[in-house]
């Protein structure tokens, strides 16, 4: 399969799973209290936060491992070490159960040990199909997972199960998206060798931290601002985070197809061809973002009252998201590299960085300037980031940046623009107007870049789909 379908299938699977969200996060944001809803989205980034911390770096030394011999042992390995590191990190959320329920404002310890559970097995089956250079697979159990998720969750809003039916909404569906995924399967557990934990643990030293800095820049601004400020407005800013994160959703499908892509070629030393994976990633990681970025500028605060007339406050969070989810699309590309280049060390340098830049800023400015500081500490670590990705991965290979391709793609975003702003001005001030003007304004980017780029138009053709 070519990585561009791959891709397309990855970014297909999420849409549908992101519109399924969108629709949810509407619902919920119209009927429940957003001090609720605030609740919730503070157990979620401690669920999420908890679930990266011990299993992601587990899980990417098993897909890098998978992704290299195809054994079987790295499978078993990786299941011995998850359940021993769930076991040990439950019996400490149940010991500190005082503090952190006091810090959620709910009692909610054993709800978030049980979501935990039921998270990290999912995580270890998608981990795996990755690992088995299945992407498009592993793509599509997201679609289940959020499906299923919106739709138990809505039904037990509606019949007034409030809290307890978010969070049992979120568990039931990560336990049938996992099941699914385990029939998928195709590789088998196999009797473990001490080399298969030590070729683990060697990965895992390094890519852990990596695991970390994702999390740090997708919530660890949720964390610190349940520090300081009301939970209405981690609502807000939550909504405005996965509003900008749907546009983000192509860019991290390449960085995960590309990971698996890059493994394999590099363990077989073709650097020329990592080099034109690099290229492509870059030339296309910022596809969806840039015109999300312009767009938010001119409609940001009209698209936000879809979910209710007091959402259009986080207008300024989202444009600055936007620039960090952007920002941030093309320090992945670098870091993922990195990883794919079995130098999970240097990635690890700059992970280390970023995640002191992105605490220290996230505690300063949402202290100082409230809940807006929480989005510019965001912002701000992701440039880090992308400066010292592009350092050290450019003295491995040589990086081009694809700077034609990125200019066309910004040129049909400014023209978007220009047009949308021009047409917002005879239009009410409504949802309706905001989000019509942004279905138009998308139509108008892609036409205008398939007409001005001989590269898009050719990326395009080449990886339709047989008829």
């Amino acid at each position: 399969m070519r990585v561009g379908q791959t891709s397309a299938i990855y970014f297909v699977a999420n849409i549908v799973s992101s519109i399924a969200g969108f629709a949810a996060t509407i619902y919920f944001t119209r009927t429940l209290d957003e001090d609720l809803l605030g609740k919730y989205f503070l157990v979620v980034a401690v669920l999420i936060w908890a679930t990266v911390t011990l299993g992601k770096p587990f899980q990417s030394a098993v897909a890098k491992r998978l992704s290299e011999t195809d054994d079987g042992g790295y499978l078993t390995a990786g299941v011995i070490i998850q359940v021993c590191v769930f076991l040990a990190f439950s019996l400490a959320l149940v010991i500190f159960r005082d503090y952190i329920n006091d810090y959620l404002g709910i009692d909610a310890v054993f709800a978030v040990i049980a979501l935990l559970f039921c998270t990290l097995g999912y995580n270890f089956v998608v981990a795996s199909l990755q690992g088995e250079r299945r992407m498009h697979v592993a793509a599509m159990l997201q679609p289940v997972n959020i499906g299923i998720r919106s739709v138990v969750q809505v039904a037990a809003v509606f019949f007034s199960f409030g809290l307890v039916g978010l969070l049992a909404g979120y568990g039931v569906a990560v336990v049938v998206a996992a099941i699914a995924g385990i029939a998928l399967l195709q590789s088998s557990l196999e009797q473990p060798t001490r080399e298969h934990f030590q070729r683990l643990f060697s990965f895992a030293k390094y890519s852990w931290l990596g695991k970390i800095s994702s999390r740090a820049f997708a919530s660890m601004d949720t964390v610190v601002l349940g520090l300081f400020v009301a939970h209405s407005f981690i609502t807000y800013y939550e909504i405005a985070w996965n509003l900008a994160s749907i546009f983000a959703i192509f860019g991290v499908g390449i960085s995960q197809t590309m990971f698996p892509e890059i493994s394999k070629l590099s363990s077989r030393e073709n650097i020329g061809q990592v080099e034109t994976l690099v290229e492509r990633s870059l030339a296309y990681a910022g596809l969806f973002l840039i015109p999300g970025f312009v767009g938010s500028v001119v409609i940001g605060d009209l698209v936000l009252r879809i979910y209710g007339p007091q959402y259009d406050t986080a207008a300024t969070v989202l444009f600055i998201l936007l620039f960090a989810r952007l920002v941030y699309a093309y320090a992945g590309q670098f870091t993922n590299a990195l990883s794919g280049l079995d130098r999970p060390d240097l990635a690890f340098r700059i992970n280390a960085v970023f995640i002191v830049v992105n605490v220290v800023l996230n505690v300063t400015l949402v202290y100082t300037i409230d809940w807006v500081g929480a989005a510019i500490a965001t912002a701000t670590s992701a440039l880090v980031s992308l400066v010292l990705g592009y350092w050290y991965l450019d003295t491995l290979l040589t990086v081009t940046i694809p700077y034609r391709e990125l200019s066309m793609q910004w040129i049909a975003a400014l023209v978007m623009g220009t047009v949308v702003a021009v047409s917002r001005e005879p239009l009410p001030e409504t949802w309706i107007a905001g989000t019509t003007l942004a279905a138009v304004g998308g139509a108008l980017y892609f036409t205008v870049l398939y007409g001005i780029s001989a590269q898009f138009r050719t990326t395009v053709r080449n990886n339709l789909p047989a008829l």
